[in-house]
């Protein structure tokens, strides 16, 4: 029982550690997108987010989120928004906010400089902590002002069927294990939970094993039938590799030593 909590704060902590948060969205020849890229609001503060009941939820950490527009290669912020907006109707008045940068209802992003990354349209692929859309954008801005345009087309993106199926991969590390490993520890069973983490090539590019802490035979068994795995997730997002971790739980127990022991 105190071995199956465990396993279930762990896995409770990295569902909460891996809440999609609420994005700003971009308005960009008349399609919505979201903003990758968090450019600040100029170090203005503003008040009505401060005690915006809510602002502490694990989707919304800032409190607000922010609506711009990019036109005539410029970025403009448009809204300040509750995360909750138009239920609460808590929205910000960007001309008392940005008194002398207003003008005719947005305000330049003259206060960044550097690049942004936008995303968009149908979804690609999908994890835990990640989405990646089909339209990807990535614009050099200096004062608010548009300098390069680069559209993102090639995503090298990956699926194992190990990652799609756990049962599958479960198959090919009971039928790899070298069971007098296990056999040799006197256990009944064991939960062993061990984390993958993906890299630029369709393998396994790191493994740790989470639990158990000690009986090194036993670890680096496990270490060694997971890095034989054939194929494993390669993903990147705007171009660029992203290393994606997972978390599986594996039996080790007699009944299994008697079914798969050569």
């Amino acid at each position: 029982m105190k071995q199956f909590l465990s396993i279930l704060l762990l896995l409770i902590s990295l569902k909460l550690w891996s809440t999609y948060q609420v994005r700003d969205i971009v308005i960009f020849e008349n399609d919505t997108l979201f903003m990758e890229t968090h450019v600040g609001l100029g170090n203005r503060v503003d008040s009505l987010f401060e005690s915006y009941p809510n602002h502490n939820a694990t989707n919304c950490f800032r409190g607000y989120r922010a609506e711009f527009l990019i036109e005539e290669n410029q970025l403009y912020l448009t809204n300040i928004l509750s995360c909750e907006f138009p239920e609460d109707r808590n929205k910000s008045d960007l001309k008392i906010l940005y008194e002398e940068l207003y003008n005719d209802g947005k305000v330049l992003v003259q206060w960044f400089s550097g690049s942004i990354f936008i995303d968009g349209g149908r979804i690609s692929y999908q994890s835990r902590n990640l989405q990646i859309y089909e339209k990807q954008i990535n614009l050099i801005l200096n004062k608010g002002v548009i300098t390069e345009f680069i559209k993102i087309n090639d995503n090298n993106i990956h699926q194992s069927v190990y990652t799609n199926n756990i049962d599958s991969l479960k198959e090919f590390f009971y039928s790899h294990f070298n069971w007098k490993i296990f056999n040799d520890t006197g256990l009944d069973s064991l939960i062993v939970l061990v984390n993958i983490d993906s890299g630029n090539n369709r393998k396994p590019n790191n493994v740790k094993i989470i639990r158990p802490s000690d009986m090194p035979l036993l670890r680096n068994e496990i270490e060694r039938v997971i890095m034989s795995l054939p194929d494993w997730d390669s993903i990147e997002n705007f171009g660029i590799t992203q290393r994606i971790s997972w978390v599986f739980p594996i039996k080790l127990s007699k009944e299994l030593v008697r079914n798969y022991s050569k």
